[in-house]
């Protein structure tokens, strides 16, 4: 079985049932309380949020907002589909109308580590070209692949979660990464 899958089995029938991550789409700004509903319903659900101060007037603000907007990570079995669409706020699950999109498990994990990772350091080596497939060597983000991309005079570390064709750039020390080994896949 799959990686991304935890595999339960029933008594009666010996069949195993497996589970895994799926994503909802949600209506704006309604993350939260669709992740919130969902683990009331006994479902495991995940919005990587991340930091972000704002500032009105004189006073600041630090709020948390998700990473990626109107998506909400479900761990589910495919039985559960109509209890999701169920909830409040959710408008569809990401698929091509036959079959739904699993993100596997290591997606998951690599959204964890990027919204733990919050510091944005100044970049001081310059032995990288634009475009190299890099890993990450040390840190939060240790073993994550991606391209090094140059914008604006900064160095930023793209992540691409290819299971749901999203991008996410980052600042990033080029002190930590390494070339990624020919033939790895990367994110």
């Amino acid at each position: 079985m799959a990686a991304n899958c935890h595999i339960t089995t029933t008594k009666k029938t010996g069949i195993a049932r497996s589970s895994a991550w799926y994503v909802v789409y949600t209506r704006y700004k309604c993350e939260k309380q669709v992740a919130q509903e969902l683990r009331k319903k006994g479902l495991t659900a995940y919005v990587p949020l991340m930091e972000k101060v704002r500032k009105y007037g004189s006073r600041r603000r630090t709020s948390l907002i998700p990473l990626i907007h109107c998506y909400v990570f479900v761990l589910m079995k495919p039985k559960d589909r109509l209890i999701v669409l169920q909830t409040t706020n959710v408008q569809r699950f990401l698929g091509d109308g036959r079959e739904l999109i699993r993100v596997p498990e290591e997606e998951i994990n690599w959204l964890r580590r990027i919204v733990g990772e919050i510091d944005e350091v100044e970049v001081n080596s310059t032995d990288f070209e634009d475009g190299m497939a890099v890993e990450v060597a040390s840190g939060p983000l240790a073993g994550v692949r991606g391209k090094l991309l140059n914008r604006q005079g900064k160095s930023r570390f793209l992540v691409e979660l290819t299971s749901i064709g999203y991008q996410l750039q980052m600042a990033i020390d080029k002190g930590i990464l390494k070339r990624a080994e020919p033939g790895l896949k990367f994110a």
